[in-house]
């Protein structure tokens, strides 16, 4: 599943191609993804403008020239394509096409179509819940040593299940905690209350560090994931840990390990993390 530097680059990249960009038509190619489709969706695109897009946690909101928000999450195996016209060829999994006002398409493409497109207020004029009752972005202000230490002394959870609540902070997955545990030296198995306030001053600075950098090269492709362009990401080559099991450690030469914790695969470093 695209993480939060994958779902980000992503933005940045529609941003780019879709920006003050007029939607001549849509062209829906299922019912639905996840959920339906909403029944307006097709004639509400058509015409609009992209004014801007912006990012909370793993979603993607589009804001149109007449005031809707489109929200868009891209599931287990969701990307867009930003294709010029005269190249572009439906694929099968091509569920969503957009014709642009410069010649060119936006394709959403989703095999497993476990992603969201919908809009973000409901017709009772209230925000959808998937919306409501998340937690903090991790690249803003709002998370510090303070703050983490403070909330981690009331969870009896694991460290590796702490940091995925989203109702804590957002955007997190796999990926990028196994990662950020590492650089901070912090076993993923730890109890999260047991965490010092001088080790939370280390694992801030690792998630924003390992989130930075991900975005930086462009996210993780490990199966789907590709930008708008095309490219895939290339993060992956600079794992320390993830999917490593077996390998020799890149900081000690001692061997990853490889956990599930509540169905989730964790890897670390028993030398290196504590």
């Amino acid at each position: 599943m695209p993480e939060l530097p994958e779902v980000e680059t992503t933005r940045r990249g529609l941003l780019k191609s879709l920006k003050g960009r007029r939607i001549l038509s849509a062209s829906l190619y299922t019912p639905r993804l996840r959920l339906p489709f909403p029944r307006d969706l097709k004639k509400i695109l058509t015409g609009a403008v992209v004014q801007n897009i912006e990012r909370r946690a793993k979603y993607m909101l589009w804001e149109l020239s007449g005031g809707e928000i489109l929200v868009v999450h891209l599931g287990m195996s969701g990307r867009f394509r930003h294709v010029a016209k005269r190249n572009y060829i439906r694929e099968k999994h091509d569920h969503m096409v957009l014709h642009l006002d410069d010649e060119n398409i936006l394709a959403y493409h989703d095999p497993r179509r476990f992603g969201l497109i919908d809009w973000a207020i409901d017709n009772k004029g209230k925000p959808h819940a998937w919306l409501t009752g998340m937690g903090i972005e991790p690249l803003s202000d709002d998370l510090n040593a303070p703050w983490l230490f403070s909330e981690l002394q009331k969870r009896k959870t694991n460290m590796k299940a702490a940091l995925l609540d989203q109702k804590m902070i957002v955007g997190l997955g796999n990926i990028y905690v196994s990662e950020a545990l590492f650089l901070a030296g912090i076993l993923p198995t730890r109890i999260a209350h047991t965490l010092t306030l001088a080790e939370c001053k280390k694992l801030v600075p690792a998630i924003q560090k390992t989130l930075l950098a991900a975005i930086d090269a462009g996210g993780s492709s490990l199966r789907d994931y590709r930008d708008v362009d095309g490219q895939v990401g290339f993060f992956q080559d600079r794992f320390k840990v993830y999917d490593r099991s077996g390998e020799k450690c890149r900081k000690c030469k001692d061997i990853i390990h490889h956990l599930v914790q509540n169905g989730r695969s964790s890897y670390y470093c028993t030398v290196c993390q504590k």
